[in-house]
């Protein structure tokens, strides 16, 4: 009895070791993002410096209960109050619909949620959310600050100078963004929509153990990508698991998981995860790690709500770095978007995502389509502004009468981002092309003028010829219509008194 007793013992002791040494192979085997609190912040600069030179992202923990509580408010309420008219809302790669409301920082009020239906009680969960937001932001560029030293100070075409994060979040108050993204699966068709996933994630797996590795293509609902802010800050729902990273040692694609909402502290974590500012505009030593990143949603029925804020450097800032020839950020945050040679496909999709649309020979440039008039093997088509010698303004709602089509220098396939050098030709008699004037009449004056189209899309008169040409073939169909208008005044006449005629010709026989 005793030996049977002995070697019971003796068994359960070696499972129990070797659930220990699989639990600590699988542990090792997945990447740990720093969980820190915010009071420990300013003591913990060496784990920070770590996890932004080696990750790029950490989380943020020790945070208010009102912060929790009006997080789940505004997550359950906006989703049912907020229209369609309060943000815009696109359908992703995968068939998820993505809501987002967005608006600049702290000086910005929430005008889509006072003209909804949504409750006070959401419009003051979001004020709420962005106070709290703007002081954790200062903190962590604290925080940076002790880890961080810029190479070289960076100063706006204003007299403005940026020498540290702290001094970005000061002077950039009125450049950061607040973003609200809710996500829905699209539960249309439920089984359908399972089915696929789970092909998909079969196929997937099946790929991992083929090729080793999970840097395969994948369906996700956003792609792969870099945001060009100095950091963000993301909430995310307790529990959530759609958010992936790259990991920065096996270069795999890995979730970050959110803890659940049954923890003491709710689940309730902050994401500070680095953008692309400090490293290729800015300058730092030791240099960050900008985060590559991407959003897989399973199918749910429950809408996923984030709530984010990206802190930029204001627009007029220029770059340090000798390479960008003090490119200003507004021209380097559009210059980012210009598809590169080393681009992979997906980031070359996400690039190109707004301008697909146009078909093969155009790029879209001010709310059309413009044919690409490049044809050097170094140029490539850009939508530029004549007037202001800058890349035109996509988002800013106005006219841009001098934006068109101009050939730029490809970015060198090594390396940061070339500035953009485009090379219209002086002599064109205008560029681009545009159905109507929207600031009254205007006089051709060469290439800062806008060609007009006549017509049809493929009628512009973008020569003195054939501008002189419309001018007279519009003169004479003016003088064309007004003949045939005059012709069926004079018809209608001639109707009018022959009918008047045979009528009193009739009255008179009658009587």
């Amino acid at each position: 009895m005793m030996a049977t007793t002995n070697h019971h013992s003796l068994l359960l002791g070696v499972c129990c070791c070797c659930f220990l040494l699989i639990g600590r192979i699988v542990a090792d085997d997945v990447p740990q993002v720093l969980d820190i609190s915010v009071s420990d912040l300013g003591a913990s600069i060496d784990r920070v410096q770590e996890a932004i030179t080696t990750q790029g992202v950490f989380t943020l923990t020790g945070l208010p209960t009102p912060l929790t509580t009006a997080y789940h408010t505004l997550a359950y309420n906006l989703p049912r109050c907020g229209t369609e008219k309060d943000g815009r809302t696109e359908r992703l790669g995968d068939g998820t619909l993505r809501t987002t409301y967005a608006q600049k920082s702290m000086h910005a009020s929430p005008r889509f949620l006072q003209s909804s239906g949504c409750p006070s009680g959401v419009t003051d969960a979001v004020n709420y959310i962005r106070s709290e937001l703007e002081h954790l932001g200062v903190e962590v560029a604290r925080a940076l600050d002790k880890v961080l030293t810029f190479d070289s100070h960076t100063v706006s075409l204003g007299g403005g100078d940026v020498g540290s994060v702290e001094d970005i979040i000061t002077q950039g108050e009125n450049s950061h963004l607040d973003h609200i993204h809710v996500y829905t699966k699209d539960l249309s068709d439920p089984e359908d929509i399972v089915v696929q996933w789970e092909e998909k994630e079969a196929q997937q797996q099946q790929q991992e153990e083929e090729d080793g590795h999970t840097n395969g293509v994948y369906d996700d609902t956003l792609t792969l990508h870099i945001d060009q802010g100095v950091f963000l800050l993301l909430i995310l729902p307790p529990g959530d698991s759609n958010f992936y990273y790259e990991d920065g040692s096996s270069l795999k694609q890995v979730p970050l998981n959110i803890p659940s909402s049954a923890g003491g502290d709710g689940g309730m974590r902050v994401v500070v995860l680095m953008g692309n500012t400090l490293k290729s505009f800015i300058g730092t030593t030791p240099s960050v790690r900008p985060l590559p990143h991407a959003v897989r949603m399973g199918v749910t029925s429950t809408p996923r709500l984030v709530f984010g804020r990206m802190f930029l450097l204001p627009a007029a800032f220029k770059s340090p770095i000798p390479a960008l020839k003090s490119m200003t950020f507004k021209q380097w945050t559009q210059a980012a978007l210009i598809p590169r040679d080393d681009d992979s496909e997906e980031i070359a999709f996400a690039r190109r995502r707004l301008a697909g649309e146009c078909k093969a020979g155009e790029i879209y440039c001010w709310m059309q389509c413009m044919a690409n008039t490049c044809s050097g093997v170094n140029e490539m088509p850009v939508c530029w502004d004549t007037a202001t010698n800058e890349l035109c303004p996509t988002h800013d709602g106005l006219h841009h009468k001098t934006c068109g089509v101009g050939c730029a220098v490809k970015p060198g396939s090594g390396g940061g981002v070339n500035p953009v050098s485009p090379t219209p030709d002086p002599n064109a008699f205008c560029t681009g092309s545009t159905a109507m004037f929207m600031d009254g009449f205007n006089w051709m004056r060469g290439p800062s003028t806008q060609c007009v189209i006549l017509f049809t899309r493929s009628w512009v008169l973008d020569t003195a010829w054939k501008f002189a040409l419309g001018c007279i073939g519009v003169l004479f169909l003016g003088m064309l219509v007004e003949g045939i208008l005059w012709a069926r005044r004079r018809y209608l006449g001639y109707i009018r008194n022959k009918m008047g005629s045979c009528y009193y010709r009739s009255f008179g026989l009658w009587y």
